[in-house]
């Protein structure tokens, strides 16, 4: 593990935050491997990143433990970085892969990134978002900063086979792209409504609204993951409210929208009488699309 300086110390709650903090860090891709960043409840970036450069092909390897016991490699980097993440007392991750070359991340790349996400939320970690870093000088050359003539460091997500599709001559109010596609051999995921429940089955937050919102984002993730995808595969969504009252509409959305980011798919919100749960107050749809 590795630490770094505490002028870093500012909360990663976007996908531009993301990519720049991972252009601060890494500079220029140099080797290939990716680092894990772990954040406090307030997403601000915790002074240990863990790199890991020696790995399997295959998240789903099954790497053996003695004694019968074992597990794939995607489950126990999971496990690595719980126990880390216990330690420390962080509440959510981001990794950041490093590629040299000018490349995008290949399907290894992506199987690997939706096998952690899968991973990590089966034992309730939050995978906040995956940024790579590459770079056009060969692989083995010397570092250079981004402002040295011929080094580029690109900073992007983990590509998403959702487009999305602006409208110039519809209002620019909307806080979100007007239409998406995906290419016809994507493989479409639809989702259950995500409810606030805690693992009990309870309801979580009674009677807050951006409460249940952040829980209905971390139930919609979950269940992307356990799909092979991740928010940024996510091409609608339709928010419920139980609310007559636009204040609480928009407070939900602006939960939404800070999950989403710079992925601001085409959505509807609504305010509804009733949900399903006791004492539920919001309900996230979302259709998704991937390309294996």
């Amino acid at each position: 593990m590795t630490p770094y300086e505490d002028h870093a110390h500012f909360p990663l709650t976007t996908d531009e935050d993301i990519r720049t903090r991972v252009e601060d860090l890494l500079e220029s891709a140099a080797r290939r491997q990716w680092w894990t960043l772990f954040l406090d409840v307030e997403r601000r970036q915790l002074p240990v990143i863990m790199p890991m450069a020696e790995y399997p092909r295959d998240p789903d390897e099954w790497a053996p433990l003695g004694a019968g016991l074992g597990g794939t490699a995607a489950e126990l980097l999971a496990d690595r970085l719980t126990g880390i993440a216990e330690e420390i007392g962080a509440a959510s991750l981001v990794f950041a892969w490093e590629r040299p070359g000018a490349g995008e991340p290949t399907a290894e790349d992506r199987v690997w990134a939706r096998g952690l996400d899968a991973a990590c939320a089966a034992v309730g970690l939050t995978v906040r978002g995956s940024s790579s870093c590459t770079t056009r000088v060969p692989a083995g050359s010397p570092r250079r900063s981004t402002s040295d003539t011929g080094d580029v460091c690109q900073d992007r997500s983990m590509p998403s086979a959702v487009l999305l599709i602006r409208a110039s001559e519809l209002s620019s109010v909307a806080e979100y792209a007007y239409a998406a596609t995906a290419p016809k051999d994507a493989r479409l995921i639809f989702l259950a409504g995500a409810c606030p429940l805690n693992p009990d089955g309870s309801t979580a937050a009674l009677g807050d609204y951006v409460g249940q919102a952040a829980v209905c984002i971390e139930t919609m993730q979950g269940a992307l993951a356990a799909a092979g995808a991740t928010i940024e595969d996510v091409i609608s969504t339709r928010v419920l409210v139980a609310s007559s009252d636009r204040g609480d509409l928009g407070a939900v959305w602006r939960v939404v929208a800070d999950a989403f980011g710079d992925h601001d798919v085409p959505s509807t919100l609504l305010g509804v009488t009733v949900l399903g749960y006791e004492g539920q107050l919001v309900e996230i749809e979302a259709v998704a699309a991937v390309v294996d």
